[in-house]
């Protein structure tokens, strides 16, 4: 419990699985966390930091589509899982080159 009484729950930090550049966009696979409600996807290009691009919510979902990547840039992904107000740390990155 915190100190306003809430429950904190662990959550087990998310694997990284893959990321692959397709027509669509980049898509970004992890792992499945136990107990999570969902993931908050952040994004770095080469020289900035991270910015939480998307809230993925429902913890079967361990996929997302990044419709706005463009084509030649290099961007890092990392997921964090969130239950309520607690949040996993963040997964290994992964990095790619969009090709399309």
């Amino acid at each position: 419990y915190n100190t306003d009484g809430a429950f904190i729950k662990r959550l087990a930090v998310p694997k990284a699985v893959s990321v692959t550049s397709a027509n669509d966009g980049v898509t970004f696979k992890w792992a499945k966390v136990s107990g999570a409600a969902g993931y908050y996807v952040y994004r770095k290009t080469t020289l900035g930091s991270y910015t939480k691009i998307a809230t993925v919510e429902g913890g079967s979902k361990v996929t997302y589509v990044d419709a706005s990547a463009k084509k030649g840039s290099t961007y890092t992904y990392m997921v964090r899982a969130y239950y309520g107000s607690s949040i996993s740390a963040a997964s290994s990155a992964l990095k790619i080159t969009d090709k399309y």
